[in-house]
């Protein structure tokens, strides 16, 4: 299952683990990464934030967010949150 709201003219979807690691989080830094989410998706070209595409990830891209790593496609329409996870442990389960 997959929720999914409207950010200036593109839509953010959230994967099933990427809300559960969301909900987990205290207010804070929840307030901190939504934030870093939506100012992506309104435009990532001018996204002010430390972003990398990542190798091998597929079209993955990386939002730091202080110790916290948020995992995002974007297909140009849709920018899905596949994954939200601590520094290192969030690499990990990529490679499952």
């Amino acid at each position: 299952m997959r929720s999914a709201y409207q950010a200036c003219m593109r839509r953010i979807v959230f994967a099933k683990a990427a809300l559960k690691a969301l909900r987990r989080l205290d207010p804070v830094t929840t307030r901190r990464i939504r934030a870093a989410i939506d100012a992506y998706a309104a435009d990532p070209t001018h996204f002010t934030g430390d972003v990398k595409a990542l190798r091998g990830g597929e079209g993955l891209v990386r939002v730091r967010v202080g110790g916290w790593r948020i995992l995002l496609s974007d297909d140009g329409i849709v920018v899905a949150v596949e994954m939200i996870g601590v520094r290192g442990s969030v690499y990990r389960s990529l490679n499952r």
